[in-house]
């Protein structure tokens, strides 16, 4: 049982600076955070996360929090753990209860299995390793992967293969991000025909 909401609100707001306690104790449902690296925004939505549970009683499965990363959410459960131990008696277990941390895509893939779950069981969110391994493996010759390589390392923009592969990642990244990939697939008219263009 967490101890009571004024002295958590203290405990939680101890050691912020102003724009951080105003951060933690917000009463709006949904804020952006906008801080350079090491600035304490992890910390920040930690005791945020705290905050709802012990200063306003909000249950815990009807809390989300979204990051970027895998490494990003296991950091900020990690912190989220450590706020609410700082605010509840010494033998209770501080665990996350029903919340969700982690990617909005993990999130998204997770609600899809729940409505749909015959259609999206065997789907899974790529990590980055997997999404290299699916490049090397799945899709090497597609891409053009071992040209692309190739070219890098002559014109001496890469200086080896996780480099001018890290290369192909970054600009697919832009072109996407941007709306500026587009992709052709080839296609045979028949077995024997020509290939056109789709």
């Amino acid at each position: 049982m967490p101890i009571d909401a004024q002295a958590a609100a203290h405990t939680l707001l101890a050691g912020l600076n102003p724009q951080q306690r105003q951060a933690v104790s917000s009463t709006k449902r949904q804020l952006i955070v906008i801080a350079g690296a090491g600035s304490g925004k992890t910390e920040v939505m930690a005791r945020r996360v705290a905050w709802w549970v012990a200063a306003q009683a909000i249950s815990k499965d009807r809390i989300v929090a979204f990051t970027f990363t895998d490494a990003a959410a296991e950091e900020l459960k990690f912190r989220i753990r450590e706020s609410l131990q700082s605010v509840s008696d010494d033998d209770e277990d501080c665990n996350l209860g029903g919340m969700f941390i982690g990617t909005i895509h993990a999130f998204c893939l997770r609600a899809l299995r729940d409505f749909a779950p015959a259609d999206y069981y065997m789907h899974d969110v790529l990590d980055e390793s997997g999404r290299i391994s699916l490049m090397e493996q799945g899709a090497w010759n597609i891409l053009g992967m071992q040209a692309m390589r190739d070219a890098a390392m002559d014109a001496g923009v890469a200086s080896g293969k996780m480099q001018a592969d890290g290369l192909f990642r970054d600009g697919y990244d832009q072109l996407n991000e941007h709306g500026l990939l587009d992709v052709e697939l080839l296609h045979r008219t028949d077995a024997c025909g020509p290939e056109v263009r789709a």
